[in-house]
């Protein structure tokens, strides 16, 4: 057994989608780390009377729990009307996820932060939405690039003319506060 997991990435086209499957393979650390957690979790929250412990270890092991139900493959089934995503998506409560194609800006790795895990991320308005979680950059740049090439009009970016961070038509305006031409009077009036 390996001392960290992996996640194995298969993709599969078909007349009318791509599929993509990521089963994702626990290391020794991953089988490990998760319940000695908990049972520490617990352990001080029993021995020192701490209720805060005792909740932080009943949700985590509610976690662990939904986690080995939901299983480790996560696959993502790409038309070009909807982007379709079932299986383990690193939520407690959540194994589906719906996405039309109309309103993805951006399809891209993301490392996630703040509890989310990193993986292939869609952008869509303001908020993102993991889709295919654990996947590394080159993974997700994989899928990426195949979603692209196959179904070009979704998450080809955001060419709204407003937007600064991306797109191609998006310009700076320039001030021109670092004119070195323009030359400035100490006189006063």
């Amino acid at each position: 057994m390996r001392i960290f997991g992996r996640v194995e990435l298969t993709t599969a086209d078909y007349q009318s989608e791509l599929r993509f499957t990521a089963v994702r393979r626990d290391g020794l650390f991953e089988f490990a780390a998760g319940p000695i957690f908990v049972i520490l979790a617990l352990y001080f929250g029993w021995k020192w009377q701490r209720p805060w412990y005792l909740a932080f270890g009943g949700i985590a092991l509610l976690s662990l729990v939904a986690n080995w139900i939901q299983g480790g493959a996560t696959e993502l089934r790409v038309t070009g009307s909807e982007l379709l995503a079932t299986g383990n998506l690193a939520k407690m409560f959540s194994t589906e996820i719906r996405v039309p194609a109309d309103e993805i800006k951006t399809i891209r790795y993301e490392a996630g932060g703040e509890g989310d895990p990193g993986g292939l991320y869609i952008r869509r308005g303001w908020g993102r939405t993991c889709l295919l979680p654990g996947l590394n950059s080159e993974q997700a740049d994989e899928v990426a690039q195949a979603i692209y090439l196959r179904f070009p009009d979704i998450g080809s970016g955001d060419h709204n003319p407003n937007s600064l961070l991306f797109g191609d038509q998006s310009n700076l305006t320039v001030l021109g506060l670092s004119d070195s031409k323009r030359k400035y009077s100490d006189t006063e009036t």
